[in-house]
């Protein structure tokens, strides 16, 4: 069983499937946010990672832990001619994804998760900015672990 925290180490194998495919070549893919740099973006990223933490603290001994977060994936499209076409990308982009984690079956390779899956999304959000149209969607992976 973990004795560590694992937020860290899911976000990076999440990241690390993402990477990993050739479906995703040109698309950047990062833990946080990349930042504006090129007009043709096309990011995949952990905006936010949150959760709560049960530890009874009225026992002997080392103190098993429950640990319970989301993991907030954001898309963003941006340099593409129309909105049609934003929408298509971001939309193309956001399947491929879901469907690189559907497919592996490595997260739980982990020691301390109990589970891990996919709990919301969102989008694609259009819009019409003065540089052009951009397209955002969004997933949420819920992941329980328990701690040593």
């Amino acid at each position: 069983m973990a004795t560590t925290d694992l937020r860290w180490a899911v976000c990076t194998k999440l990241i690390g499937l993402l990477r990993a495919s050739p479906d995703l070549v040109g698309v950047t893919i990062e833990p946080g946010w990349p930042g504006d740099r090129a007009a043709l973006a096309q990011v995949i990223y952990i905006s936010d990672v949150t959760g709560t933490c049960e530890i009874p603290v009225m026992t002997a001994g080392r103190k098993q832990r429950n640990e319970d977060f989301e993991i907030t994936v954001d898309f963003r499209v941006a340099g593409l001619g129309t909105l049609d076409e934003i929408g298509n990308r971001v939309s193309e982009v956001f399947t491929i994804a879901g469907d690189i984690l559907a497919d592996d079956v490595t997260l739980d390779d982990l020691d301390g998760i109990l589970s891990a899956e996919m709990t919301s999304k969102a989008g694609p959000a259009l819009g019409m900015f003065p540089e052009g149209p951009v397209g955002y969607a969004q997933f949420v992976v819920s992941v329980s672990t328990r701690l040593l």
